[in-house]
């Protein structure tokens, strides 16, 4: 009796649930846009990339990634030189870079190595393995 009572509920269930909209994975121009970059490994900006102590340090200020429905992402980072907390120079550099986009995921490969990303809703998380550095994981949202 009970196995009956547990099928009838499991088709009930399933026969509800038929004819809903099934979750699919967004195309590339649906994620197509601008995002600003939120955190690094964690960090809120700014975010030092090189402590040299007293001698000075180099710090992400400000970044953001424009993606476009063709596979291309254009980041866009300002950097600034400090010593004894003065700014000695702030530089703005663009890297442009085309991706593979399987709906989920995307993934890119270079001469420094391998960047892969996902797409949550609003935020792109970007994690950048190139040899012989540390892993920068960017999480950045519209």
């Amino acid at each position: 009796m009970k196995r009956a009572l547990f099928v009838a509920f499991a088709t009930a269930a399933l026969l509800a649930c038929k004819g809903k909209d099934s979750v699919t994975a967004p195309t590339a121009d649906v994620i197509a846009g601008l995002y600003d970059l939120k955190t690094v490994n964690g960090s809120a900006l700014p975010y030092t990339v090189l402590d040299q102590g007293p001698s000075g340090k180099l710090q992400v200020r400000v970044a953001s990634l424009t993606i476009n429905s063709a596979g291309v992402a254009t980041s866009s980072t300002t950097t600034r030189l400090v010593l004894n907390l003065v700014t000695l120079s702030e530089q703005t550099d663009s890297k442009q870079l085309t991706f593979a986009w399987d709906g989920t995921k995307w993934a890119t490969a270079n001469a420094s190595g391998t960047t892969t990303g996902s797409v949550s809703g609003t935020t792109v998380t970007i994690v950048d393995n190139t040899p012989g550095s540390p892993q920068l994981t960017f999480v950045y949202s519209r």
